[in-house]
């Protein structure tokens, strides 16, 4: 699981729904279309996490491959 410091509640469901919920990018792609810009910021916020964990981009391009199906 992603910890994200300083999401607000709305955040961190978003967060939580994206993580553990969506199994396709077209999961991904329904919750941002609903939640609109709050959800975008979480998606964004959740990738620029991952890849700060990886010394390579490259390592962090295929664990993103495999979550978000991008």
């Amino acid at each position: 699981m992603i910890e994200i410091q300083g999401l607000t509640r709305k955040q961190r469901i978003l967060a939580d729904t994206l993580w553990n919920k969506c199994q396709t990018q077209g999961d991904v792609d329904a919750v941002l279309g609903l939640f609109g810009v709050d959800a975008r910021i979480v998606y964004e916020m959740m990738i620029a996490h991952t890849m700060d964990q990886y010394q390579g981009v490259d390592e962090a391009r295929d664990l993103l491959d495999r979550i978000f199906n991008i």
